[in-house]
């Protein structure tokens, strides 16, 4: 969500004092699980919506791609970097909404309950929003393909 390592993992730590200072006032409605991505959810727009790092984004604005071990399959390697780094363009490009359902559907691998109360949204909203998360993400990806 954040789009930046160092900020990412700053954010980690507030999360995690957040949760620690906050356990005592789970009352178990939902599963820990829910109840600590609600937390991370919240922190995280909390941030993305503060002036200040707005402004940071904008000075540091470039992706940061993992290298992946090019000495044993130098080719594969090559086309799994460039499908990670279109993907990583595409994602970057999609609305802050989009990109969190579908990280937290495919990369956190969140059922559709889990993300609607995560969310605080209808799960028929979820599933909405999943299938047009969906729909741009292919659209993008088809566009990053033919300007490459």
């Amino acid at each position: 969500m954040i789009k930046n390592r160092e900020e990412a993992e700053e954010l980690t730590q507030d999360i995690f004092v957040k949760i620690y200072n906050g356990l005592s006032d789970f009352r178990g409605e939902s599963q820990l699980k829910t109840w600590i991505y609600r937390i991370t959810v919240n922190t995280c727009i909390s941030k993305l919506n503060s002036k200040q790092f707005r402004e940071f984004r904008n000075q540091s604005s470039e992706l940061n791609v993992n290298t992946l071990d090019s000495v044993n399959h130098p080719e594969k390697n090559f086309i799994l970097e460039e499908d990670k780094s279109t993907l990583e363009i595409a994602l970057n490009e999609l609305s802050s909404e989009y990109r969190q359902i579908l990280l937290l559907f495919y990369i956190e691998e969140l059922s559709y309950k889990e993300i609607a109360v995560v969310l605080d949204l209808p799960i028929g909203t979820i599933c909405t929003k999943l299938y047009r998360a969906r729909r741009e993400l292919k659209k993008m990806l088809q566009e990053l393909k033919y300007e490459m």
